[in-house]
């Protein structure tokens, strides 16, 4: 019974006149991450900024978390939460969060009452969600709000009058919610993509393998927990360490018990594993940090997450997700993917910057290469987008097995 609800909201979210969500917000998302790139690039020169550098890593830091990453969670979730949920997007979602989201761009960062309307999107985020995911009673579906719910206060919290420890704390609060986000849509997205694909592909079937990992998730999310919250308590330290060690090789442990017979057959599936790998990655290097903070730079560790895990899989979710809509999960797109490697590589020379005092020259490659990533995810996916935004149809087919690619 659930299953045929699910079925006719999908039915008339195609037939709407108004486009899906994601085609909405994801060009704005792409679109703001270059202009994250530009302006970074910007204060980068010693004379003729317009900009110190204290202004220019608070723009950054406000923009990359709660614009850019606010507009991708609001293209995946407000176009997942009606299949999730079973019920349809309440109206008027889209244009109300596409309000908060421009006006939180145009906002002045003081005076502070003003200053407030820069966290509008993530509150509206989590306001969207918890409508969903209580009015369903969808008790599977409360960690999203959980998370959600921490990324608005942390976005409140930076946008009001408090002391620069506080609003330290906040970004930490923010990039340690948004990873548990990345956690669970990974969590939904890679296992089903390839499990599908081993299907397609003739593949035995998989369920004894769902239950196992359905056994792991569970592992893999109490020790993750804990190990953002020791980061976020104490930094620094042996337990941190340890907490964060251990978080890292329970993600490893998560994915590899994804991986499917041919999973590395798959190029859009190698992009999406070669994304969410910035994950425990940014655990180990901060573990690093903890145990020898003057050898190991902290920020290393978070722009792995911010620009290899936030804007890797930004990328191959939203490519993933345009994929399914035309019905061609698997077909290889080398503009696609080559914009996740674009991305990843901007994540290794930022940490490379970290870790040299003659940093300039890889914090320019950093930004041209995370802008040069979303303008090819643009040009790659730009038709796709414009088909699923204006030349919409009646009613998009059925997936049909025989006909899905699966090169």
């Amino acid at each position: 019974m659930r299953r045929q609800i699910r079925l006719q909201i999908i039915s008339r979210m195609k037939q709407s006149a108004a486009p899906p969500p994601f085609a909405v917000f994801f060009p704005l998302a792409a679109l703001d991450a270059i202009m994250v790139g530009f302006g970074w690039l910007a204060v980068l020169p010693t004379q003729g900024s317009p900009w110190t550098i204290a202004q220019a890593v608070e723009w950054h830091e406000q923009e990359l978390l709660f614009g850019f990453v606010a507009a991708a969670m609001a293209g995946f979730l407000l176009t997942a939460l009606p299949r999730w949920t079973g019920r349809p997007l309440l109206s008027g979602a889209v244009p109300a969060f596409l309000v908060c989201w421009i006006a939180a761009r145009v906002a002045p960062a003081h005076p502070w009452p003003l200053a407030m309307i820069r966290a509008l999107p993530a509150v509206a985020l989590a306001g969207l969600a918890a409508f969903h995911v209580f009015r369903a009673e969808d008790v599977r579906n409360r960690k999203i709000v959980l998370l959600l719910t921490l990324y608005a206060l942390s976005g409140l919290v930076l946008a009001g009058p408090f002391s620069p420890q506080q609003r330290e704390f906040a970004i930490h609060a923010a990039i340690a919610a948004l990873i548990g986000l990345i956690a669970v849509i990974a969590g939904r997205v890679l296992p089903a993509l390839t499990a599908r694909f081993d299907e397609l592909c003739g593949a035995p079937a998989s369920a004894p393998r769902a239950e196992a990992i359905e056994g792991i998730e569970g592992i893999v999310a109490a020790v993750t927990i804990a190990a953002l919250c020791g980061w976020l308590v104490t930094p620094e330290g042996a337990v941190c360490a340890f907490l964060l060690l251990a978080g890292g090789a329970s993600q490893c442990w998560r994915m590899a018990s994804w991986v499917g017979q041919r999973t590395f057959a798959s190029p859009p599936l190698v992009a999406l594993y070669a994304a969410y790998g910035a994950v425990p990655l940014g655990f180990f290097l901060l573990a690093l940090h903890a145990l020898f903070p003057d050898a190991t730079p902290a920020n290393a560790g978070l722009h792995v997450w911010t620009i290899g895990g936030f804007g890797g899989m930004s990328l191959a979710i939203m490519e993933s997700m345009i994929r399914k809509r035309c019905q061609r999960a698997f077909t290889p797109s080398p503009g696609a993917e080559a914009a996740v490697a674009l991305c990843l590589g901007a994540a290794a020379a930022r940490v490379f910057a970290a870790f040299f005092a003659e940093a300039q020259a890889f914090l320019v490659i950093s930004a041209m290469a995370w802008s040069a990533a979303f303008a090819l995810f643009l040009f790659a996916s730009g038709a796709s987008l414009y088909q699923a935004a204006v030349m919409r149809g009646p009613e998009a087919p059925r997936r049909d097995p025989r006909t899905e690619n699966r090169s």
